[in-house]
């Protein structure tokens, strides 16, 4: 449901001796003069980055997920999981939820034996919207694909293969890096998290978003007839870089009409759109983990 997150508050007095009383914090110093080097102090706690600036100014940053579930973040993490995550985290460093400024967010699902694969997604991925995906490497493994946006993100991983896990799990992540993309469903405190019908809009969002990827469906396409004139367009736009030389040498309303034609030609000729699959797939999995 929310993994990823950074979180910021500007600390009182009060507020600085309890951290500091219940997190061990450190500093870069000269060793031979034991002089401090910056203004930043950083201490960890429960999977969780804690950064202090000028001595009062606080972020929070790590997996949620992993907080509340021991360093795990491949299982599932429920609405119900998030509220005690959030109370736990909160009770301890004595700051109200209301307080905490979220920064950043990521939202996403694991989906447990998904109906497609990942070799399928692999195959065939090419865009989201007009951004090519590129690939996701976590510790020097290629694991999936990431889109990156301005002020925001995609990802589409092989969890199972990051994790080593024997069951296929496909992850599914939308991260915010501009709060600004959430003001209209109104989440900006910690404790806007906590409210089920603003998550349910971030549902039906993230969905919509993974309805603008563009996908090829090569297992089908290739046993198709194609007309003449289409089977030159598909051939020559399934392949990413084709899309990268596009958007290099023409305008983006040139782009933008290749891209609907190329998914009108997949349509046209396949039983399926794959693109749907996958937003139906996070949506499922979020109302699922929604409900618990």
């Amino acid at each position: 449901m929310i993994d990823g997150i950074k979180l910021y508050k500007e600390l009182t007095k009060d507020e600085i001796v309890f951290l500091k009383l219940f997190i061990d914090f450190t500093s870069k110093v000269v060793i031979e003069t034991a002089e401090i080097i910056g203004s930043k102090e950083i201490g960890y706690y429960r999977e969780l980055k804690f950064t202090l600036r000028k001595g009062y100014a606080l972020t929070i940053q790590g997996s949620l997920h992993k907080a509340f579930n021991n360093g795990i973040n491949y299982n599932q993490f429920t609405f119900s999981d998030c509220i005690k995550a959030i109370g736990q985290l909160t009770q301890e460093i004595k700051i109200d939820a209301k307080l905490l400024k979220v920064q950043n967010v990521e939202f996403g699902v694991n989906v447990f034996e998904p109906i497609i694969s990942f070799d399928t997604i692999d195959n065939n991925l090419l865009l989201h919207k007009l951004t090519i995906f590129k690939p996701y490497v976590r510790y020097n493994k290629n694991i999936g694909f990431e889109c990156k946006h301005q002020q925001y993100s995609l990802k589409i991983y092989d969890k199972s293969m990051q994790e080593n896990l024997d069951e296929r799990v496909l992850r599914l992540e939308y991260r915010v890096t501009n709060m600004i993309l959430l003001k209209s469903i109104g989440i900006r405190w910690l404790s806007d998290l906590k409210s089920k019908s603003k998550l349910e809009k971030i549902g039906k969002k993230v969905s919509a978003e993974f309805l603008h990827i563009l996908m090829d469906d090569c297992y089908l396409m290739e046993k198709q007839d194609l007309t003449m004139k289409d089977h030159l367009f598909y051939y020559k736009a399934r392949n990413v870089r084709y899309w990268k030389r596009l958007s290099k040498e023409y305008s983006k309303s040139t782009y933008t009409s290749h891209r609907r034609r190329f998914k009108r030609i997949v349509n046209k000729y396949s039983n399926q759109d794959l693109a749907e699959n996958i937003s139906n797939l996070f949506v499922e999995n979020w109302n699922n983990i929604l409900s618990k």
